[in-house]
């Protein structure tokens, strides 16, 4: 997520752009959270999850995924065991 400070930027213009590393550092945890949820998932219900979007915040983030059913109780438990040890 980026924001232009002063004026306007085109194609071909050099810009200066600072990185916020504590913010980065916090997505990239959540960013990784999700491939370790997609692979439990996999796992667990086979070929048939497709992962439809993730939203990546500092503190949370959101997987939305579709599945051939709702998962049941023990699947549920299997996912969150993988997805935590």
């Amino acid at each position: 997520v980026g924001k232009v400070q002063f004026g306007s930027i085109k194609k071909g213009d050099k810009v200066k752009i600072e990185v916020n590393y504590g913010r980065r550092s916090q997505v990239a945890k959540n960013h990784t959270a999700t491939h370790i949820l997609n692979f439990a998932l996999r796992k667990v219900l086979g070929g048939k999850v497709d992962q439809q979007s993730s939203s990546l915040k500092p503190g949370s983030f959101t997987f939305d995924f579709n599945a051939n059913a709702p998962l049941t109780t023990e699947q549920l438990v299997q996912v969150e065991e993988i997805t935590n040890s």
